[in-house]
């Protein structure tokens, strides 16, 4: 049986949120409805400046949680907010717009206290959009108490990263902190990657978090007018993870450069959409990107979908930028993927 002395939490759920009125209260709910004891967890709710009825929506909530309002500075500034206040040994991160499943604090602790090594735990997620009721369930590599070394290394590129999926030890966050307040969005790609040159990590294949695509989420994809932002933070993030991985005993510039190759890879991607509409796309840019995208994943694509790359490799070199963009956004649109799922299976 475990004891608890002065009432110390063991968790402490950090919940940043930032106008998430009418989700707020499900991701509060689905802490408080967690089958680990509520008497050793603490809810902390960070509200980045909300300017809709957030807070409102939160005052009914302040017998059982710590909320902070504070002046609107982005992601990273509410998430060191957090961790300021944060008294458990054990930290559950969850967006506001986001929730938790009912058994997602209990399995991360069994997780932690099995493993001391293990700094970071990852959960997958089912990932629902609202817009049109679809469910999207995603899958992880299952893995326990893995160092970050060259055995290892394609468990941690294939990892399910991402605020609401992530779990820390407490201790660890010394070596990792404060997270650059520049990054208003993707502070959780600098913490994420930073952390793992700390310690070992953990990654359950189980969906124990549930992500909402609504339309108004900081972090999509579909809106042009986020693309700066997403491409100026990212880089920020990848540069300050440099940084600190360099401080880590284990410091590998190899393996430092294979982990961060998909996001150098994903930026170039948004540089070019973001040229493509501006009409300043070049050709030759986007032959280069697919002859690195080949050149990194083609270990892991099976004949037919490495004979797919190749084969639509002639694409990229009869038709323009602005074309190829469009043709792009009509085969996702169509699902024609299905097609090619089909007949070259990946």
């Amino acid at each position: 049986m475990r004891v608890i002395i002065n009432k110390k939490p063991i968790v402490s759920v950090i919940i940043d949120t930032y106008n998430h009125t009418g989700l707020i209260e499900s991701a509060i709910e689905s802490v408080l409805n967690q089958t680990f004891p509520q008497n050793e967890m603490e809810i902390i709710v960070i509200d980045d400046g909300s300017t809709d009825n957030t807070p409102e929506r939160v005052k009914k909530y302040k017998d059982k949680i710590k909320y902070i309002y504070k002046n609107n500075e982005g992601q990273a500034s509410a998430l060191n907010a957090g961790f300021k206040e944060a008294k458990g040994e054990y930290i559950v991160l969850l967006d506001g717009d986001d929730y938790c499943k009912e058994k997602r604090v209990e399995r991360i602790v069994e997780e932690f206290e099995k493993y001391e090594e293990v700094v970071c735990v990852l959960n997958t997620r089912e990932v629902i959009n609202e817009m049109t009721g679809r469910i999207i369930n995603e899958s992880f590599p299952n893995f326990h108490n893995l160092e970050l070394n060259e055995k290892n290394l394609n468990h941690f590129i294939k990892s399910s990263y991402g605020t609401s999926r992530t779990s820390l030890r407490k201790s660890v966050l010394k070596y990792v902190l404060p997270i650059p307040k520049d990054l208003i969005i993707e502070a959780d790609l600098y913490l994420n990657l930073s952390i793992i040159w700390f310690g070992n990590l953990s990654c359950i294949n189980e969906k124990l978090t549930v992500y909402r695509i609504h339309g108004r989420n900081l972090f999509c994809l579909s809106d042009l007018e986020k693309l700066p932002l997403q491409i100026r933070t990212m880089k920020i993030a990848l540069r300050d993870v440099k940084n600190t991985a360099r401080k880590s005993k284990i410091y590998n510039k190899r393996i430092l450069k294979e982990i961060l190759k998909p996001y150098e890879i994903e930026i170039k991607e948004k540089e070019i959409i973001l040229n493509s509409y501006k009409n300043r796309a070049k050709r030759k840019d986007i032959i280069s990107l697919e002859l690195e995208k080949i050149k990194f994943y083609k270990k892991e694509w099976n004949f037919l979908y490495k004979f797919y790359k190749y084969l639509r490799l002639p694409l990229f070199v009869a038709f323009s930028p602005a074309l190829l963009i469009k043709f792009k956004d009509f085969y996702y649109r169509n699902k024609l993927y299905k097609i090619r799922k089909f007949i070259f299976p990946d």
